[in-house]
């Protein structure tokens, strides 16, 4: 049986194997209810659930150890784009934010205003409205301090994380979103940088 993008593939084609997992070219056997994941470069494709493709959590100032907490949220995902909102849901940034694993992040908050209330926490994984795109980058891709970026998601506005060599979340000096397929990134102010960079953006 053909399918194309457009098409709806039942639970019962898979079950009794009129659409096959081989045919789908799925790197695992996908259970009801999951969406199909794009691996790129090698086109093919992974089944997950689609309510594990971001992640929340509350938090308090007591749920920190020296100004710092863990967050495991098990997304398997190197350099999500991370959101943290205050008690009055403004968003605001940490003094660091560092990937630890492709499940944990860390969130310091050491220098910053003292936590009251609820705080929290959103890392969006793989998946975004539009899709997700990683790019590793040193120095010698930066042209007068800028990167530029061509991500493909068919969308100007995107979110976007920047991360250093250490794994720590950077803020540019400006993103720039050019098209609905490029955007530019700003490290003018930091001179030369040090190593492999990351960036994430989810469409």
């Amino acid at each position: 049986m053909a399918t194309d993008r457009d098409s709806t593939i039942d639970g019962d084609q898979i079950t009794d194997r009129t659409i096959k997992q081989l045919e789908l070219d799925l790197t695992n056997t996908p259970t009801d209810g999951q969406i199909v994941k794009i691996n790129m470069p090698t086109g093919d494709m992974t089944a997950i659930d689609f309510a594990n493709t971001s992640f929340k959590q509350t938090f308090t100032n007591a749920d920190l150890t020296a100004n710092k907490i863990t967050i495991t949220h098990n997304l398997s995902i190197d350099y999500p784009v991370v959101i943290v909102y205050d008690n009055n849901n403004n968003e605001i940034f940490p003094s660091e934010i560092t990937y630890l694993t492709d499940n944990t992040i860390e969130l310091d908050f050491t220098g910053t205003t003292p936590i009251t209330g609820n705080y929290q926490v959103r890392v969006i994984g793989a998946i975004g409205t539009t899709g997700t795109f990683t790019q590793s980058f040193t120095n010698a891709d930066l042209s007068s301090g800028i990167l530029t970026a061509t991500h493909s998601l068919n969308t100007q506005y995107v979110l976007l994380m920047l991360y250093d060599n250490s794994g720590n979340v950077v803020q540019a000096d400006e993103f720039t979103a050019i098209s609905t397929t490029v955007l530019t990134v700003d490290l003018s102010s930091f001179g030369t940088i040090t190593g492999t960079w990351n960036i994430r953006v989810v469409g």
